[in-house]
């Protein structure tokens, strides 16, 4: 008999969690959250090519990325990121370069 209850309380559960992951709305990303979240990355990575300290702690750049990928925003993320690496990256070179 509590073999059978469990399996009625496991089949319930299942069905619940299949219902809300299918039929519940999921939440929208604000374009606040894409702003903010490319300022915290754009100034971590502008900090790390100037060899200075970054103001976040990794845990949360790395929460950062990955709920931007989540809400199926990479492709932006990505070349967002990519036009900021490449211009930061050739004038700290040419400013290192100056100074030799």
């Amino acid at each position: 008999m509590l073999s059978l209850v469990c399996i009625v309380g496991c089949v319930r559960f299942y069905f619940y969690l299949m219902y809300s992951y299918f039929f519940t709305e999921k939440p929208k990303v604000t374009d606040e959250f894409q702003v903010e979240t490319l300022k915290k990355l754009k100034d971590s990575v502008k900090a790390i090519q100037n060899f200075n300290p970054i103001s976040y702690c990794l845990e949360e750049l790395y929460q950062a990325v990955e709920n931007m990928c989540s809400y199926k925003l990479a492709p932006q993320l990505y070349d967002s990121l990519k036009g900021f690496f490449v211009p930061n990256r050739i004038l700290i070179l040419f400013n290192t370069i100056e100074r030799n």
